[in-house]
Order: C-alpha cells, then structure tokens, then sequence
C-alpha cells in the first residue's frame, strides 16, 4: 500500500510503534516468568563444572575393584572437555587457570593409564605454555596458585610426564610454595580451620590425617571442596568424604564444581545482581524470601559461602550485610572487625561508600553498561555462576530501561508544557529549570507505579525553587506582604494590584495546587487541599519572615543560620503531594513523618542545612571560621563531618525494619535528601548534563 501523505506515514509509525511495544512487554513478561523459575529452583548452587576438581574426583578408586575408578563418568567428562589446543578449562582463556586444569587432568589419565592421545595433547599444551609463567610480567593468579600449581608439578615429575621444569618459573615458585609452607605453624594447621583446608589437596606433604580429619565439615567435605575431600579420600579412605564425593557426582552427574553448596554466596550475589540492574521490583516477594534463607544462615563471624562451611569470607558477609540493611533487617556491622588487618583497616574492602550520594538509576545505567551475562569467577580455577551472570537478567534490565525511559520524557513533555502554560519559561520570572528537578526524582524513584509521584514532586520542587528565589530577591517587601495574604486567604482578587510578574506565580502556584488536590482526592477520599493550603500557607510565611531577618543580615553563630534554613527548606510541602499521588490511601503515621518534630524529618533538616553552606552559601563557612578563629578548610571540614553523620542517623532510621505499607512515603524522604545532594553537587556543570545525556539514551 502506497503512502500518500505525512499523516498516514505518522500513523503508520505510531501503530509499529504499539506493535513493538506489545511485543517487547510479552518478552518481559516471559522473562520475569524465566527469573522467577530461577528463583523457585535455587539450590546447592548453579555453577560451570571446574576441570580441576572433576580430575581430581576422577582419581578415587573403585571400592569394588582399585584397579577402575569409582566415578568413571568424571572420566568420559574429561576426555569429552579436552579443547581443541590441548587444554582443560574455562573457555576465557586465562593462562593459569588453563594450565593448572590441564595438569590436573593430565595427571588424573596418566594415573588411570588412560589413552595417550589426551595426554600427549595435554603435555604439548603444557609444554608450549609453561614458559609464559613469567613471574616478572605480573601474570595473574587464580586462588592458592603458588601452593597448588608446584604440588602437582612435583607429582607430574614422578610421574615421569615430560615438562619443562627447569624453566626459571618453575624454580621461582616451588621457591615461593617452600617459603609459604615454612611459615604455616602446622599446630594451628590441624587444630583450627583455616582457610588451608579449601586447598588441602597442595599440602599433603604436610598434614597429619590421622589428627587434621577431627576438621572436616559436617558434610563429610573439607571446606566444600571436591579436589581437597578427594585427596582426604585417597590419604584416609574415610567414609565421609566418599559419601560427600558421591553426593557431588550424583548431584552433577558426571562432573565436580569449585565447591557445593555455594547455596550462600549464589542467593548473595543474584540478589545483589537483580537489585543493581533495575528489575528487583519484579521480584519482589522472591528476593524477601531469598534473603530470609540468607539471614537465617548468618553467624556471629558473618557469612559463609555455603549453609556447611565453617570459615566466614569478607566479600560474602559485607555483600550481605548492605543486603540486610537495605532491606530492613536487624543486622550489626560489629562482625566486620573481625576483617581488619594490623593497620586498623579492611582487607580488600572500603569504606568509602558513595551510595550516600549516588542515585539508584545512575548506578542501574552504570551497571547495565558494565555487566557481563558471561563474566567469569576466579577461585582455584575460572567457574561461572549461571544464576549470577545471566544473559536473562541483562535482556530484561534493558528492556524495562529502555521502557521506563519513554515514560520519564513523556513525564517531562507534560511537565515542560505546564511550565510554559503558567508563564514560568521567561527567563525574566525565573531560571529555575524543571527538567532538572525532575531528572534527579526519575533517577532515586524510577519505577513505573511512581509516575504521578514524580511528576507532582517536580511541580512542587520547581514552584518552591520559584518562590524561594521571589522571596529572596524581589525588591518591595510590601508586595511580597501583599502576596502571602493572598496565599493565605487564597484568594486570587487580592493580587490586582501586585506586579505581572508575582501575578503569574501565584496564578501558577494555585491553579497547580488545586490540581493536585483534586487528584490527591481521588486516591486518598479526601480533601487534600485543606492539608496543602495550610503547608503553603506556613511556608510563605517562613519565607516572608526569612526575607525580613535577611534584611537585618545578623547571625550570632552557625547555629542561628542553620535554623533559619531549615525554616525555609519547606520539605513538607514539597514531599506531601508527592505522597498523596503514591498508590494507596496514606497511613496517619505516613503524615506523621513530615512532621517538623518527627526524627525523619529532623534528620533531613538537618542535613539539607548544613548542606546548603557547604555548596550553595558561603556565609556558615564564614561565621564558623570567625566564631573559632579557624580556616576555610577547617570550617568545611567540620560541616562536612556533620553532614556525614546525620546522614548515616537518617539511613539508620530509614532502614530499620516498618511497615512496608510505609515504605515508599520513608523512601521519598529519604531520596529527597540524597538527590538534593547530587543536585547542588552537579546541577551547572557538564558533569551534570553528562549523565542527564547517558540517563535519557536508549541503551541498545
């Protein structure tokens, strides 16, 4: 059919435009139904097979006959798994990871008198690239390299395998393995458990069976690990360990995994994972349940990557301790004393932390750039977490992006529209720039159930931007006298005589007013606008009186200055019709929190003040520095250090487990605190138009 004219070819685009979109919201629809499944099915731990403990749990013998081993499927799974190169191992090729396989797996046939044509590919593999280990160039490592690479080197040379072990490397780290094991106090190594016994099977030339088997785990294993039981096994012959080893076999039918369970670490990170890429809302009931399991297995030296083990890790219980938090559950950053090391500081963990000032829906774009659907895991080898880095995840975290996009510019059109309608486009009236306003509420309350509430709160906050400004500038105080009567009575034939300019504002601030009272009606069943007018009412008055103590410009102390500016953040007024337009009737206790004496808003107050000189104003800097006879940077710094704990008082307060009917009024406080942080820290520069850019570009 031919197109002849522009307004069929626009209808046209529009109906493929409906047709995409019905089609996209299928596939997530599908999607969500796929993760959820993934959730139901949660177990042991979903991993790639490791090539290193497969060969080492293809050594144990049959208990019938010696001669065969017990686990011939662990066999067929090796010489199947054999690359084209010879190698054993993940398909990212990293060096260590291929060559400690290899020669795990090159041992296990060899020991087997298993065809030479694996081995011999396996030994001119390692023969080709045992040279890169260059130990100068800084080549990587996988875990506990430098103890279990040499041990199989040396069972390789009895073995009579031809390598090159006079290479300086080769020399370089048995060196290095020799000065590590002069240093284990082998008193320790069998009276508590270290984490030596996940990579039992490289000291064997140290262990005393007899006495280290009072610590193996309650299932059987050593630390969870295949390779090390499987050597266990073949020093004792103890029943457990056969029985764990079974337990592996059966569960992955022909092949071993780093450690089992992982049930810990995989929920930890999943979790973590949905919530970082934007689609934890989706899943919301799954991710209680999930972290309920996880809390249930936390201890008072924190968490463990599987439900049997015994030792704690640092990644493992920090990522679940800001899971915890986050999620409203009684938890205490104590344990985490546990980590530091001589210096008083965290192994490989900091504490700077900039989700304090960092919105949610930056963090998301960030992440969804970054991630990677097949990303690997390093650990003794290279493994993969299927229901961590999952290709699902990232096709449905682009497509609900991509669709919540569409609805902020749609929201913002609306918004630019209204703003133009009440006169406000003049530069002369205002440079308040509501596009902004609303950029920093999409990216903290992002979802689609919050789409009034993000419209409402950017009215409100371009309004209370506008009003600030006339109060603080406009010449006459009679016309602003004038115009805070009118507000008061809200009546608008009291602004005849007042300049065009304010006319227009209060035009503006009532028409839009009524407008969300009429919609808060609908939701809340009843009037609202009886709350609104005496929050506008109050607050025009705290800016009248502003303006005149402003006038007499006198500050005792930063105290002083401090409270004039929580008078005239007008929090409520910017929150309450936000909240209004929030799904649901509102609680009493939701109004109670923008009480000026609830501890909610207090701490915002608090914070959005003393934020206020650190950024905007430099006259608290200045009255701090002559009151104590300090410097600029002194004076900062000790604002900031304030800023700093009352922000961690409000998270507190925030985070502690409610009512989750509360939850979303608690979140908008919250969010109003940290977007006006990241507002007054980027609002102006190109840092700012940067990511409102990155943030408004569909990702492909």
């Amino acid at each position: 059919m031919e197109i002849t004219t522009e307004s069929e070819r626009r209808q046209l685009e529009s109906c493929e435009l409906v047709d995409n979109q019905v089609k996209e919201d299928e596939r997530m629809e599908t999607l969500v139904g796929e993760i959820k499944d993934i959730f139901a099915s949660l177990g042991d731990g979903n991993f790639s097979p490791t090539a290193y403990d497969t060969a080492w749990v293809a050594r144990i013998p049959s208990i019938e006959d010696p001669r065969k081993p017990q686990f011939p499927s662990t066999i067929e799974w090796i010489t199947k798994n054999q690359m084209e190169d010879g190698s054993w191992g993940d398909h990212y090729f990293f060096m260590v990871d291929r060559l400690i396989s290899t020669l795990s797996c090159v041992i296990t046939l060899k020991l087997w008198k298993h065809d030479d044509g694996h081995i011999n590919k396996g030994i001119q593999f390692l023969q080709t690239h045992l040279q890169d280990l260059d130990y100068d160039k800084g080549l990587g490592r996988t875990i506990g390299f430098e103890i279990l690479f040499p041990s199989l080197l040396n069972e390789a040379k009895s073995l009579g395998l031809d390598l090159p072990y006079e290479l300086s490397y080769m020399k370089h780290i048995s060196k290095l393995r020799e000065k590590k094991m002069s240093r284990i106090p082998l008193e320790m190594l069998h009276s508590v458990r270290t984490t030596l016994l996940f990579s039992l099977e490289g000291i064997q030339d140290l262990v005393q069976w007899n006495i280290i088997m009072k610590l193996q785990s309650q299932n059987g294993s050593f630390s969870d690990s295949p390779a090390a039981t499987a050597a266990a096994y073949l020093n004792t012959r103890d029943k457990k360990c056969l029985e764990y080893l079974t337990y592996v076999v059966s569960r992955f039918q022909d092949h071993a995994i780093l450690a089992c369970p992982m049930d810990n670490f995989e929920r930890i990170w999943m979790v973590d994972t949905i919530e970082r890429l934007g689609i934890e809302h989706f899943f919301r009931e799954e991710i209680s349940n999930t972290l309920d399991y996880l809390y249930r297995h936390l201890r008072k030296d924190g968490m463990t990557w599987g439900r049997d083990a015994y030792i704690a890790d640092i990644d493992d219980t920090s990522m679940a301790l800001r899971l915890f938090r986050l999620h409203g559950y009684p938890v205490s950053s104590d344990v985490l004393e546990l980590y530091k090391d001589d210096d008083n500081s965290f192994i490989e963990w900091s504490l700077r932390n900039p989700w304090k000032i960092t919105p949610p829906w930056i963090g998301v774009r960030e992440y969804i750039d970054n991630y990677g659907d097949k990303d690997v895991w390093i650990g003794k080898c290279l493994y993969r977490g299927y229901n961590i880095n999952n290709s699902k995840y990232l096709e449905l975290a682009k497509l609900e992006y991509n669709k919540l996009q569409v609805l902020h510019k749609r929201e913002i059109n609306s918004i630019q529209q209204w703003w133009k309608s009440c006169g406000f486009d003049d530069p002369k009236i205002t440079q308040v720039n509501p596009q902004n306003i609303h950029f920093s509420i999409c990216v903290t309350m992002y979802e689609n159930k919050f789409s009034a509430t993000r419209i409402a709160y950017t009215k409100c906050n371009s309004l209370e931007n506008l009003l600030k400004d006339i109060f603080q500038n406009h010449e006459s105080i009679e016309d602003l006298q004038l115009f805070s009567r009118a507000i008061n009575e809200w009546k608008p034939s009291l602004i005849t005589t007042l300049p065009a300019s304010l006319q227009r504002v209060f035009r503006g601030v009532y028409e839009t007013m009524n407008e969300l009272a009429i919609k808060a009606n609908s939701i809340q069943g009843k009037d609202g606008l009886l709350y609104l007018h005496d929050l506008r009412k109050l607050q025009v008055q705290e800016y009248l009186n502003i303006r005149q103590f402003k006038d007499a410009n006198h500050f005792e102390c930063l105290e002083e200055y401090v409270e004039q500016v929580k008078r005239g953040l007008g929090i409520s007024i910017r929150l309450l019709p936000a909240m209004f337009l929030m799904e649901g009737v509102l609680q009493e206790k939701a109004l109670q929190y923008l009480d000026p004496r609830s501890k909610m808003h207090e701490q915002s107050a608090f914070i959005l003040a003393l934020l206020n000189p650190v950024i905007e104003d430099w006259t608290a800097v200045s009255i701090y520095m002559n009151k104590y006879n300090c410097s600029k940077e002194d004076a900062i710094g000790y604002i900031e250090n304030k800023i700093d704990d009352a922000f961690a008082e409000l998270t507190h307060e925030y985070l502690k487990p409610s009512n989750h009917a509360l939850d979303s009024c608690r979140r908008l406080i919250f969010e109003h605190v940290r977007i006006t942080r990241f507002y007054l820290d980027r609002v102006g520069n190109d840092q700012f138009d940067e990511v409102m850019k990155r943030a408004y570009t569909p990702i492909p």
